[in-house]
């Protein structure tokens, strides 16, 4: 997307016969602002909050209201958790171990002297 928006609002204010104009006295941004600055505040000039949970529960008008709460680390978590870490070190030291070992004896080889 990048510059494309700008070039389309200078476009349509060309077409319509209304240069683009910058009226400081109702922005709070100033002239010599990039288009940096614009784009990291999201071209917000003010930014109003009203929330209201009343009226947001009052329009939902939920029936029943429940929530659960999941226990981390129960001994059947605990326990699968475990077997999966040692099951997968157990595969995992049978492929590495024998090659560390041919790694191993290779340099010992190469550096032994022979009398």
């Amino acid at each position: 997307m990048g510059l494309d928006i700008f070039y389309t609002v200078a476009q349509w204010a060309n077409e319509n016969g209304q240069p683009a104009m910058f009226d400081a006295v109702s922005t709070r941004f100033s002239v010599n602002d990039t288009i940096e600055t614009l784009a990291y505040n999201m071209f917000i000039e003010t930014w109003i909050s009203n929330a209201s949970y009343e009226m947001f529960f009052n329009a939902c008008e939920p029936k029943q209201c429940t929530y659960t709460y999941h226990y981390r680390f129960d001994a059947l978590e605990v326990l699968t958790t475990f077997l999966s870490i040692f099951g997968g070190l157990s595969v995992g030291l049978r492929f590495i171990v024998p090659h560390l070992f041919q790694v191993i004896q290779k340099i010992v080889n190469r550096f032994h002297i022979k009398p």
